[in-house]
């Protein structure tokens, strides 16, 4: 009997990828069902798919594919069952173990992505603002150092879920954040501004955000192509007002469908493209984005399918973006108010008066972020985390790929 393990550890040929045949001709479209000794179905599947799924088509360390440029009317030859595998040989010579999976849907059925969002608003707003002061949405520097496995789980959790949390008890100086990413298992995201930037109230800033102004809900670097998806704001020196602010932009969409002739301004939020603009003697960063951005799964709820908020009334660069009879603008304004009339409205703000040491953290994508206006010396560190790899992380320490390896299994 052969291994039963041996596709989990991906126990196939180690050396390097081999380029098995090529042709332009049509891949084979012949269907093979795969079937257990007893009758059971195992599943029907390509012959290419067969093929560049046996073990042996996979490097054990690198668990990556070896074999590319397969023939395109390759077909299987034989098939044995062998215990809970196949032997497969094929017409291209090669002979491999393959290991039926489980449906997409069953094998991801455990991941991040399958897990529930809170969204918060003006009913729960008051909860959330609990538990970020002393309950589950808030954590501790030292435990992230010590047990930062269990920690770093539930932090990313807690992002996920509702996409704000509080970690308390940094270090007082400007490299804790780097700190803070790598007991998370990962790095700083650099953009224009660095890899991190210093928030202080400054002559002709250059953003906003350099002064000591109150600042409108908004997420941050939409002139990006793509935004950076988590932020971080540590407190090293605090001032006289200058509280922090967040604010669920997904359930503020949520509302603003829901409301009386909200569908349709949704809708439009959805489907027109916003410019945005940074602009200084050094760069001009520009691109386009939808204010609300939805999964292309249009078979579920469109406020499950929300992808991405850009929403930044200070950059938003609609003078660089017109066009002569263009009817579809007053439709945009229109909705766009009144969508910031939700995002005005102070009962759905979670408020912070951060002390030094202690750092807000939002989903970029998610939760917008302000603050109010302040008098004396303020001094924030700023920082970027990147989704893909905190997920990535996320995977690791929930033993996802174990999990799936145990699925098929079972």
């Amino acid at each position: 009997m052969l291994a039963l393990a041996a596709r989990p550890a991906l126990a196939g040929k180690s050396g390097v990828p081999r380029v098995v045949g090529a042709s332009c001709r049509r891949f084979s479209s012949r269907t093979v069902n795969l079937a257990w000794p007893d009758g059971r179905p195992a599943g029907s599947f390509l012959p290419k798919f067969l093929r560049e799924n046996t073990v042996e088509a996979w490097d054990v360390s690198s668990k990556q594919r070896l074999d590319f440029c397969l023939h395109a009317d390759l077909q299987v030859t034989e098939v044995q069952a062998e215990g809970r595998a196949f032997r497969l040989c094929f017409s291209d010579g090669h002979v491999g173990t393959f290991l039926p999976p489980r449906p997409a849907p069953e094998m991801w059925s455990q991941g991040l992505m399958n897990k529930p969002r809170t969204l918060w608003g003006s009913s729960n707003t008051a909860a959330v603002q609990e538990e970020l002061e002393r309950g589950s949405l808030r954590f501790e520097w030292e435990e992230l150092i010590q047990d930062s496995s269990s920690a770093a789980r539930r932090w990313i959790e807690a992002m996920h879920s509702h996409g704000v949390a509080l970690v308390a008890g940094l270090p007082q100086d400007a490299q804790a954040m780097q700190g803070f990413a790598a007991a998370l298992g990962t790095y700083l995201v650099p953009t224009v501004y660095g890899e991190t930037f210093q928030i202080q109230s400054v002559s002709e800033p250059n953003n906003l955000a350099y002064s000591s102004l109150g600042l409108q809900m908004h997420t941050d670097l939409p002139f990006y192509s793509l935004p950076p998806s988590l932020q971080l704001f540590q407190c090293l020196r605090q001032a006289e007002g200058g509280l922090s602010l967040a604010l669920d932009g997904f359930d503020a969409a949520r509302a603003l469908r829901a409301a009386p002739g909200g569908e349709e301004a949704f809708k439009v939020l959805c489907s027109e493209q916003l410019r945005f603009q940074d602009i200084t003697n050094d760069w001009f960063l520009s691109a386009d984005h939808p204010t609300l951005l939805l999964s292309p799964d249009s078979e579920r709820d469109p406020i499950q399918r929300l992808q991405r908020v850009h929403f930044n009334e200070r950059s938003r660069d609609s003078w660089r973006q017109w066009l002569p009879n263009q009817p579809q603008a007053s439709r945009i304004y229109e909705a766009l108010h009144l969508y910031e009339q939700l995002v005005e409205e102070r009962s759905r703000y979670v408020s912070l008066h951060l002390a030094p040491g202690e750092m807000i953290c939002t989903d970029n994508w998610r939760v917008m972020h302000s603050r109010t206006s302040f008098t004396g010396s303020r001094h924030f560190v700023g920082g970027y985390l990147d989704w893909d790899a905190v997920r990535a992380r996320w995977r690791a320490l929930a033993g996802l790929w174990q999990g799936q390896n145990q699925l098929i299994q079972d």
